[in-house]
């Protein structure tokens, strides 16, 4: 309502200046000075009423803020604890999942730890060296490899370092055939027969059948 009184207040003055300078009026004049002394008094009354409705009003707002504040500073000591606690709790569970894979790690090498040299009798280990040498370089088979290991005129070691080689050396015996049998083709043209006898025989590679079987079978025509 005080908008209304405030309106007819400006109205009435600019009416009074323009019924005296612009078109001059004494009758139009007094009726807008009544009019702005009625609005100036609408106006004040207004204004009395607002400081209480504006004290009011502002006494909630400011009820209202310290309780959103209150709230609000509950809120964030509650996230910052949080916060402040979350890190915490990860570090202790990385830490935690670190130190039980550092576990399994050492449980699997213990395990999985190949059985040391030195439990092993130096004699043997040179046996299974030899073993490795005569495989890689002379394919040779597995009898003629423990044949050498034993013989008095080849390495001379005892019967069961020889075995330890034999178990322990990585040999493909069956391929072992095969080069074997393709260096009798090539180097002396032997027969297919030939070459068997000669892989299969005691006094030659003392190679097994079926190893040289393989090797005649896979010789190039």
């Amino acid at each position: 309502m005080d908008i209304v009184f405030t309106a007819l207040f400006i109205a009435s003055a600019v009416g009074i200046w323009y019924f005296i300078k612009k078109s001059p009026s004494k009758g139009k004049r007094n009726l807008s000075i009544v009019v702005l002394i009625v609005s100036a008094l609408g106006v004040s009354l207004f204004s009395e009423d607002d400081p209480e409705e504006n004290l009011a009003t502002a006494s909630s707002t400011q009820e209202t803020s310290e309780v959103e504040s209150t709230q609000s500073s509950e809120t964030n000591e509650e996230s910052t604890k949080e916060s402040e606690e979350e890190p915490t709790k990860k570090t202790q569970e990385s830490s935690k999942i670190v130190e039980e894979t550092s576990e399994s790690v050492e449980e699997s090498s213990e395990s999985d730890e190949p059985e040391e040299e030195n439990d092993v009798p130096r004699e043997y280990q040179s046996a299974l060296n030899k073993a490795k040498t005569y495989v890689d370089r002379m394919n040779m088979s597995e009898q003629g490899l423990y044949d050498q290991l034993t013989s008095e005129a080849g390495e001379q070691f005892p019967e069961d370092a020889a075995q330890y080689a034999i178990k322990n050396v990585e040999a493909d015996y069956n391929e072992n055939a095969l080069r074997k049998a393709k260096n009798y083709q090539d180097t002396m043209d032997m027969s297919v027969d030939a070459i068997y006898d000669q892989l299969v025989s005691e006094s030659g590679e003392s190679f097994t059948p079926e190893q040289a079987q393989y090797a005649v079978d896979n010789l190039s025509e």
